[in-house]
């Protein structure tokens, strides 16, 4: 890939100074008609910034839509980097596409274990649990996502344990969705990326 890398940016290279030298080479037979050879070599170079201003902004249009084939009209060094935003946005999708596939077969199977598992943010607000935590915590998975989980649960010492945001100890309750269970709660704090934490709700009541 590297190897591929070089091989393109110096033919890359080689075609701008190609157009950098039919312009100089324009410029002086310009100037062997009699016109001023630095006002013709001037506007040579105007024009040249100007398509390389030009497929600048065209390079930004690309970036902002779905990846495709580098304009037609495209050469030298824009052409290779039209072509490594498109490949890179390929990545990316194709990147995106496999973590989508790759979390929903975990909520699939996250949803049919029996322990209850609530996923939340710093600020405690909600962003996914299965229907085992619906059960246990006496929350409704259709109104939950987006909310505080210390709003969605009706248990004042699971408030309490919530605020304080000390999750080194565990702690055993009675399960708010179901008085005659008692659940062990554990919170998990993720420290890489977003601060996020998962609740996990398991039913010890045979211990009790």
């Amino acid at each position: 890939m590297a190897d591929r890398n070089r091989v393109a940016e110096s033919k890359a290279i080689g075609e701008e100074l190609l157009w950098l030298g039919a312009i100089a080479a324009a410029a002086t037979l310009v100037g062997m008609t009699g016109l001023d050879i630095v006002l013709s070599a001037a506007l040579g170079c105007a024009g040249y910034a100007a398509w390389h201003l030009t497929q600048a902004l065209r390079l930004l249009a690309v970036t902002a839509r779905a990846p495709g084939p580098a304009p037609g009209s495209v050469w030298g060094i824009w052409r290779e980097l039209f072509d490594r935003v498109a490949s890179s946005k390929r990545r990316e999708r194709r990147r995106v596409a496999w973590q989508r596939r790759f979390f929903s077969r975990l909520r699939e199977m996250a949803s049919a274990l029996p322990d209850g598992l609530v996923m939340f943010g710093r600020d405690g607000t909600v962003s996914w649990l299965n229907r085992q935590a619906e059960c246990y915590l006496g929350i409704d998975r259709c109104t939950a996502t987006g909310r505080r989980l210390r709003e969605l649960v009706d248990h004042p010492v699971m408030q309490e344990y919530l605020d304080a945001g000390d999750f080194r100890r565990g702690l055993d309750i009675e399960a708010p969705g179901d008085p005659a269970l008692v659940l062990s709660i554990l919170v998990i704090r993720f420290t890489k990326g977003p601060r996020r934490h998962l609740l996990i709700a398991r039913d010890i009541t045979r211990l009790y």
